[in-house]
């Protein structure tokens, strides 16, 4: 089979149609009602629903509206702020009217969104998110909107609910960092400069503009007027503004474009200043560690064997290569790849809560049947995600699931796992590099000593019960899967059953209409170009000390060089 090269790249999308809802932002500063008559007369009923609403809650609308205003009160989020307006106006006949007006029944949506998500119809999701914005009028809800459209229809489909949050709300910054962060990870630094300039001839939200005009001057290779850039910017002073994230975002491509320059000592300052400003008080990172701690110290019965040769975990650590691998196979159109689900969370809360006796009566498994239920609720978790057409395997992705290594041998002791190999140094400097979201497994990154302690947890308990000759296990090294693709991939395919499939080269362009759960994806959308990744040896002088003795152990039983 004849490598192919993967080098895609993003499609061209039209900015001015993109960004038309946008195209009188200018007035915003000059006050909501001058602004806002701008966009009531949208051809799109979330901004002009969004529109009328912002009006009523600030008590600008004119008389001459207040036709149209009946006419959609239809909409819970207009009917409730009309009532509002009309009675604060001291006109109660008109406040009477909307009152006696039919809308649509708030719980009927809000139960609707219940049922999507635990049928885990996203097409369905994304309805009801949407619906409910029609309920409460609130933009956090059209944002929202935005992310569960991108989970499944890509960063295209998201970008045009974030432009709608921010025709309605453009004095807020959210929206549009939110929109910046998307764009950014879909590489499509074109149109962040063409938003950057609507939002510069608006006056609006600077600091956000200039970070990313440093993201893209970096993008374009030049690191020296990316710092230059940044330099300029004054970040938020106050804790927990909504532009915090954007500015650890700022702080990460300062590390960058000092990385680029070769100051490494410097761009290792600046990911000890991203991670400061990214701690989150009250996650507690060792408190993953302590629950795996637990789990295994469970005493587990020997289970009746129980075997599914077509459900396939996908494990190793973060920043791995899963990411990659995981997309790769969901290329293949008889398999199907699950991404972080919490299958096996479920499992485990469903031992946790049987091992109760009050908890365990009301599941309706008392006793010994404890442990046989969570084994079964894992494989109907599995199930129940399931919604790939034609697919006859499962691939279930998620490395930071390594660390339950024990009960996993306990509760599926006949599982099948791919595991995915990198240099250690790589993977534990990649994580401290990356921002994650803000959870307890991910607080283990904030610094390299807190990683070096968790990898190295991590590895342990995997290899307590594994070994790199364990038939139920395929090893897949990540410098591998990207230098010999075709080769590594088909050992793959054969331990899963599957049999060879083109598609699996075209994972780029699959990745495109994903969201980006993971920081991976920025990468993996310009496919196999992205090379090996290994950056450890301009940083080694993080791995020489004692601290780093338990990486070089693993580094030397994976068999890569540590010196």
């Amino acid at each position: 089979m004849p490598q192919k090269a993967n080098t895609l790249q993003p499609a061209p999308v039209d900015s001015s149609q993109l960004f038309a809802p946008l195209g009188r932002v200018e007035l915003a500063r000059k006050g909501p009602a001058i602004y806002y008559p701008t966009i009531l007369d949208s051809k799109d009923e979330y901004i002009r629903v969004g529109g009328y609403c912002q009006m009523l809650a600030l008590k600008v609308l004119p008389p001459e509206r207040f036709d149209t205003v009946l006419a959609l009160c239809h909409h819970p989020a207009i009917k409730e702020r009309a009532f509002d307006f009309f009675q604060a106006g001291l006109l109660p006949d008109l406040a009477a009217h909307v009152a006696s007006m039919p809308s649509t029944n708030p719980d009927t949506v809000r139960t609707g969104l219940m049922k999507a998500e635990l049928a885990f119809d996203h097409a369905a999701v994304c309805v009801s998110r949407a619906g409910l914005f029609l309920v409460t009028g609130e933009v956090k809800d059209l944002v929202r909107a935005a992310r569960d459209v991108e989970h499944i229809g890509g960063w295209r489909a998201a970008a045009e609910w974030f432009v709608r949050a921010m025709a309605i709300s453009p004095i807020d910054p959210y929206p549009a960092a939110e929109l910046c962060r998307v764009l950014a990870e879909a590489n499509q630094f074109a149109l962040i400069t063409d938003l950057n300039k609507v939002l510069g001839r608006a006056g609006l939200h600077p600091f956000i503009v200039g970070v990313y005009a440093a993201n893209t001057l970096l993008e374009n290779g030049d690191p020296k007027a990316c710092l230059a850039k940044l330099a300029l910017l004054k970040p938020p002073s106050v804790p927990g503004s909504p532009l915090a994230n954007t500015h650890g975002y700022a702080l990460r491509l300062a590390a960058e474009a000092q990385d680029k320059l070769g100051d490494y000592q410097a761009s290792y300052r600046s990911y000890v200043e991203m991670n400061r400003a990214d701690m989150t008080p009250g996650i507690d990172g060792k408190a993953m560690i302590r629950i795996a701690q637990r789990d295994a110290a469970i005493a587990y019965p020997r289970l009746s064997p129980m075997s599914r040769d077509d459900v396939t975990m996908l494990l190793g650590f973060p920043r791995s290569g899963t990411t990659l691998l995981e997309m790769v196979l969901d290329s293949h159109p008889e398999i199907e790849a699950m991404e972080e689900p919490t299958t096996w969370d479920a499992a485990m809360a469903q031992l946790r809560l049987g091992t109760r006796p009050k908890a365990a009566a009301l599941l309706g498994q008392p006793g010994g049947g404890v442990f046989e239920a969570a084994r079964d609720r894992y494989y109907t978790e599995v199930e129940r995600r399931r919604k790939k057409s034609g697919a006859r395997f499962v691939v279930d992705k998620y490395p930071m699931r390594t660390i339950y290594a024990v009960p996993l041998s306990r509760l599926l002791p006949d599982q099948k796992y791919i595991f995915s190999i990198r240099h250690p140094f790589d993977v534990v400097l990649s994580c401290f590099r990356q921002r994650f979201e803000r959870n307890a497994g991910m607080a283990n990154f904030h610094t390299i000593k807190d990683g070096i302690e968790f990898y190295d947890f991590t590895m342990s308990q995997w290899f307590s019960v594994h070994s790199l000759a364990d038939t139920q296990v395929k090893y897949v090294r990540y410098d591998e899967l990207v230098t010999s693709f075709d080769a590594t991939l088909q050992g793959v395919l054969d331990f899963i059953g599957a049999e060879w499939n083109e598609g699996v080269r075209d994972f780029a362009e699959g990745s495109q209409s994903r969201s980006a759960l993971t920081p991976s994806y920025q990468k993996i959308r310009r496919g196999l170009s992205i090379g090996v990744q290994s950056a450890w040896r301009r940083y080694s002088f993080l791995f020489e000390g004692q601290e780093a003795a338990p990486l070089r152990k693993w580094a030397d039983f994976f068999g890569y060089e540590s010196k």
